[in-house]
């Protein structure tokens, strides 16, 4: 806004150039759609995991129901069934062999009244020995089955039941890993995307704050710059300013007032609400009531510079009466 112009509240009054920042900002749209993307993979990715971990550890339950099954099933229906087949075949034998016995004393008590031959005899005492040799052999395994065959399968049907909840330990250790590295990395994955949309943000506010609206009414005054300071440059578009630099002052013109130096000889004669008079130099022939507003406690520091002797006291005075069109700046004089 050109510098005298009046502006009301809100009016936009200067405008940075923000074409280096709108260029971060477009390239930081795609990182942020980018990180945006990876929550989502990783999320998916973690859903993933989770599903088949889950279907692991449903396989591995069910090795172990399985081998617990295949446990009970052995104590509770196998076993007594192969125990009780073998002790019928004890039975049977002892039978077989009982009446093999009383076949061979029959034939061997008729031979010796010669009613029968001695090729019988000898055909019932080979049936006799083929008994007696079963029943050692069904004996012998029964004894096999109780001592060997029978721990050997119980134990067997307790280490597979054994390995399978091993198992399932392990399935339910590497699932809870997999899952818990999965969910860091969407965690991270989640941090990244939320600095980068902070970053975008940031890029958004600076684009809007380029934009300096008025704060209040006043009119547009470009502040001084010292030609000594090579730092600053002149308040005008194309210019570049630095951070924290003062680009515009807004003064309200609807009340003025003059800042005079008072010597410290006559500084304690100066009170604050105290009457004065202001003469403007662009208007010597009209005076303008007015009162001292304050005065200050410590010397102008800058009036030392031009000469170390010298003390006053900065004092404003402020004007009660409307002036006319008067621009601040101007010099002026008060009684």
């Amino acid at each position: 806004v050109p510098e005298g112009t009046f502006v009301k509240k809100g009016d936009l009054v200067c405008e940075l150039d923000v074409s280096e920042i709108s260029d971060r900002l477009d390239e930081h749209k795609l990182a942020v759609e980018s990180a945006d993307f990876a929550v989502k993979q990783a999320a998916e990715d973690l859903k993933i995991t989770r599903s088949q971990q889950e279907s692991l550890i449903k396989a591995a339950q069910l090795k172990v129901e399985f081998a617990k099954t295949d446990m009970d099933k052995y104590v509770d229906g196998d076993w007594p069934q192969i125990k009780r087949d073998a002790e019928s075949s004890i039975l049977t034998a002892k039978e077989k062999l009982a009446i093999d016995k009383d076949s061979l004393d029959w034939s061997v008590k008729l031979a010796k009244e010669g009613f029968e031959t001695d090729k019988k005899v000898e055909t019932d005492r080979y049936t006799f020995l083929q008994s007696q040799v079963r029943m050692k052999q069904v004996e012998e395994s029964l004894r096999l089955l109780n001592k060997y065959d029978h721990p050997k399968l119980l134990r067997q049907f307790e280490s597979n039941l054994e390995e399978a909840g091993e198992d399932l330990g392990r399935v339910k250790s590497q699932a809870a890993s997999k899952i818990s590295q999965e969910e860091a990395e969407l965690k991270t994955a989640e941090n990244r995307a939320g600095l980068q949309r902070k970053k975008l943000l940031e890029y958004e506010e600076q684009i809007t704050a380029a934009k300096i609206y008025a704060p209040e009414d006043g009119m547009v005054v470009y502040p001084f710059v010292s030609f000594r300071s090579s730092s600053q440059s002149m308040i005008e578009e194309g210019a570049s300013v630095r951070p924290r630099q003062e680009i515009i002052k807004l003064p309200d013109v609807s009340q003025m007032k003059v800042t005079i130096k008072v010597h410290e000889s006559h500084v304690n004669q100066v009170v604050a609400g105290m009457g004065a008079y202001v003469v403007l130099d662009s208007m010597a022939d009209q005076r303008f009531k007015g009162h001292v507003q304050r005065v200050s406690l410590m010397p102008d520091q800058s009036s030392r510079f031009s000469n170390p002797n010298l003390k006053v006291y900065s004092t404003v005075i402020l004007i009660d009466e409307k002036l006319p069109d008067v621009k601040p700046g101007l010099s002026a004089r008060a009684e």
